[in-house]
């Protein structure tokens, strides 16, 4: 067989081949996406717009959500959209074929919607575009309480200082606060006072939003600069807005809209409560991207919250109330566990019968190798996924790990089979204190049986083929099951007819020199079953 020639004749070559993907094992072990089940999300593009002092959800519909829905109904690779409008804000939510680049999908919304922004209502803040499902569970929700500030006052101060940061933290989609009420600026006009200058109240709502603006202006090229100009005309004060003239008086002096109207701050209604602990609370609800690492997620999260935590007065707390990432690592862990325990149980069961130290590392080294090289390939497919933009379709959760431990026991099988067969070729060449070259027998040995073994392993693996014809969301949640345990497969095939004969070569594992048989546990558990067979016999005809 080549391969096995190549490697045993080639010892170095072929060790820092595997040396290189047990490396690049390692390497995918520690940066693949982690999460408790497989990525069952499609490539799907969010689309968040709020809308300022909020608008009957009929209105929303037909002026925000229906613009947006026509600006990217052409998009290729689109399968479906659905939309949500409500009193203060849409959600549109794009799904696209699995083959499609959702990053530049995302570019590409982002431009559509640059197009109609003249289009849309100025009451509507500017569009978030996010890779994440609205309707997912949130990976970290957060409870903020203080026995001294009041819900509103907290909400304005997570809203302003600390959602820009999770915002930023890398993996999260989207960060909804819930509980408190929005602050507002009422402005309540005295009808007397509106009929007695003749203004009309839609020109007064058209004066206060031209006047209540921050727009770009140009740049100023200076030497080899260029500086962005921003007109800020934005109001800074409530005084500042009741100050600002409406109109003139019929005498010729400026009317402003503190002298027709009550100008005061307010907030809105509240469309949500929270509380913990029977205590007032604001929650901070923070989903993840599609196909993001929730462990390192919830990490980041963590870590802005603690850094936060410092800069805020001592009578306001923010606590966490739930945690993905916990649940996930536990999950993790005990799946881990199950497979160190399988993997030792194989290697005492093996000592039991071998008895010999190195005969048991030689064929137990098709574990770890065989594990490596499958987190080795989930690296290198989610690395492919990643330059075309997608999310890794395979990552480190219950059931990739799950498929890694139901293939252990299989891992080992072909190697048992070529080194007990290099054995009794040794035994067979040695017969009478002979010489003989170890890496031929070891070639030959591998031979002859690597075909029955390949053919053995191939079976195995055309058990899976069936979960190709099963639906798009079954074959999401089986696959990784399945990619684990094809590849773990294939690599204790490839380590079994390549890394055993090479060590088998070069290590002194061939027929014992004082005599001793190395097969004698076998052979007294063979007896053993034998004389219990004769005694179940005995007393059988006895009766």
């Amino acid at each position: 067989m080549l391969l096995t020639e190549f490697s045993v004749k080639r010892p170095i070559a072929s060790s820092m081949a595997v040396l290189a993907i047990c490396m690049g094992g390692l390497i995918g072990l520690f940066h693949l996406p982690v999460d408790m089940m497989p990525n069952s999300e499609s490539s799907q593009v969010t689309i968040f717009v709020g809308v300022r002092g909020g608008m009957p959800s009929e209105d929303i519909e037909k002026l925000v959500t229906e613009p947006i829905e026509e600006a990217v109904s052409t998009m290729p690779g689109l399968t479906e959209v659905l939309s949500t409008s409500r009193k203060d804000r849409c959600t549109v939510t794009l799904f696209f074929e699995n083959s499609e680049d959702v990053k530049r999908a995302q570019l590409d919304v982002s431009e559509r919607l640059a197009r109609i922004k003249g289009k849309l209502p100025k009451e509507v803040d500017k569009p978030i575009v996010a890779r994440y499902n609205e309707n997912d569970h949130p990976v970290v929700i957060l409870s903020a309480t203080s026995s001294v500030k009041t819900p509103e006052i907290m909400r304005t101060m997570i809203e302003r200082d600390l959602k820009p940061l999770l915002s930023r933290v890398p993996g999260v989609g989207n960060v909804e606060i819930s509980g408190g009420r929005q602050r507002k600026i009422l402005v309540e006009f005295e009808k007397a006072k509106l009929e007695a200058h003749k203004l009309p109240i839609l020109e007064i709502i058209r004066q206060i939003g031209s006047n209540n603006l921050s727009v770009s202006s140009g740049k100023m090229d200076v030497g080899r600069h260029a500086w962005s100009i921003q007109v800020d005309s934005d109001f800074q004060s409530l005084e500042e807005m009741k100050q600002m003239g409406v109109t003139m008086s019929k005498e010729g002096s400026r009317v402003r809209l503190g002298d027709i109207a009550t100008v005061r701050d307010y907030y809105m209604e509240a469309d949500s409560h929270a509380r913990i602990n029977n205590q007032p609370s604001v929650s901070i609800y923070v989903q993840k991207e599609s196909g993001a690492n929730t462990i390192k997620t919830a990490q980041g999260v963590i870590e802005v919250i603690n850094k936060y935590q410092q800069t805020i007065s001592k009578d306001m707390g923010i606590g966490v109330s739930i945690d993905q990432s916990v649940a996930i690592k536990q999950a993790i862990h005990d799946v881990r566990e199950a497979l160190t325990e399988g993997a030792l149980l194989t290697a005492l069961i093996l000592w039991f019968f071998l008895q010999r130290v190195k005969q048991v590392g030689v064929i137990i080294l098709s574990i770890p190798v065989a594990v490596l090289a499958t987190f080795f390939v989930m690296t290198a497919h989610a690395v492919m996924m990643e330059k075309q933009g997608n999310p890794a379709m395979f990552t480190i959760n219950v059931m990739s790990l799950l498929g890694v431990a139901l293939g252990i026991g299989r891992m080992v099988d072909d190697s048992i089979v070529v080194f007990e067969n290099i054995l009794h070729r040794f035994e067979l060449a040695g017969q009478g204190g002979k010489a003989f070259d170890k890496a031929k027998v070891a070639i030959a040995a591998t031979s002859e049986v690597a075909l029955p073994v390949a053919s053995s392993t191939l079976i195995l693996i055309v058990i899976f083929v069936p979960i190709v014809f099963f639906s798009e969301d079954v074959r999401r949640q089986f696959a990784d099951v399945a990619f684990t345990v094809v590849v773990a497969l294939i690599a204790s095939l490839i380590m079994a007819v390549t890394l055993v004969p090479l060590l088998a070569a070069r290590m002194r594992i061939g027929p014992e020199k004082d005599g001793s048989d190395q097969y004698k546990w076998e052979r007294r558990f063979l007896a053993w079953l034998t004389r219990m067979k004769a005694k179940i016999s005995g007393s059988g005809s006895k009766v």
